[in-house]
């Protein structure tokens, strides 16, 4: 079978599944509208759209590679483990990923052959690009995730320190530490909810857990922030050994502010080295031409 022949057979398959996709989803669509009347409106009419339904299905790739065990439990781990480290849920997200980027190899797979047919590649190398683009593909997701993970512990430090100061208020007042937790995550929930949502996370396991010291353990070891592991490390001690609440927050709000402020000093001495390659490329040459331009012109003038 020649090469025009495997690219028709491949464009019919695909011209198949979008028309059967298309049938599918005006009859997934028509279901949701009865069960909306049905139901009166309500949050239902979320699903009505396209991006819900390519949700689901990218989720139900993630399940069905899952099922058939395509993906090693050591990847699995991986992906739970950027995923909770991110502040998202571990299930719809891990089968959305996964999915994301099962589909995204074949697709960039797929894409190869049809790049490398009008560039007029030999098999060798639309073999090699082919599985440069499907590795490519599947990187995809893990780079989102990464740049998401980088995000959330970005607004987790930012929000530290004035999570630190309302604790030590509440502490102050002679409240309880689980109702510490409660008021400080309640009052910082707009400007910084990734600390509400570790300070909530750290109420359940509190409730959950007969002893206080095993939900501080997992406080701040999944989103792998050293200020949190600190932070648990200085509640247990004071747990421990019954020293006041309110001075060890205090000294440990004290410590993450100085933190900050040498790190911008920091920063702000890295400056003169950063900016030194954009005077060089395009300020510098600038200059040049304004001084140098004229005399060179009129050299040019006086010869001719």
């Amino acid at each position: 079978m020649t090469l025009d022949c495997q690219i028709f057979l491949f464009s019919l398959a695909i011209l198949l599944g979008v028309i059967f996709e298309n049938s599918y989803q005006k009859n997934g669509r028509k279901l949701v509208r009865r069960l909306r009347d049905c139901t009166g409106g309500g949050d239902t009419i979320q699903a009505d759209s396209w991006g819900y339904y390519l949700n689901q299905k990218i989720v139900a790739v993630g399940r069905y590679v899952f099922l058939r065990r395509f993906f090693s439990k050591k990847d699995a781990a991986t992906f739970s483990d950027l995923i909770t480290s991110a502040g998202l849920r571990t299930d719809p997200w891990l089968h959305l990923s996964v999915g994301s980027k099962f589909i995204l190899m074949i697709v960039f797979f797929a894409l190869s052959f049809v790049i490398s047919f009008y560039v007029k590649m030999n098999h060798e190398s639309a073999l090699i690009f082919a599985i440069i683009l499907a590795l490519l593909g599947a990187s995809i997701p893990e780079w989102t995730l990464k740049i998401f993970v980088a995000r959330y512990r970005k607004s987790l430090l930012s929000g530290l320190p004035d999570m630190l100061d309302l604790m030590v208020i509440c502490a102050e007042a002679g409240l309880p530490l689980e109702t510490i937790i409660e008021r400080t995550a309640e009052e910082i929930r707009f400007s910084s909810p990734p600390v509400t949502q570790e300070l909530n996370k750290l109420r359940s396991d509190m409730k959950m857990f007969n002893d206080p010291r095993l939900a501080l353990k997992n406080f701040g070891r999944v989103p792998d922030v050293e200020p949190l592991r600190r932070l648990a490390v200085t509640l247990m001690q004071s747990m421990k050994f019954g020293t006041p609440l309110s001075e060890t927050l205090r000294v440990l709000s004290a410590e993450l502010r100085r933190e900050r402020l040498i790190e911008a000093e920091e920063k702000a001495g890295r400056l003169p080295a950063i900016l030194t390659i954009p005077m060089v490329v395009f300020i510098l040459p600038s200059i040049f031409c304004l001084l140098l331009g004229p005399a060179v012109l009129r050299l040019l003038h006086s010869l001719t």
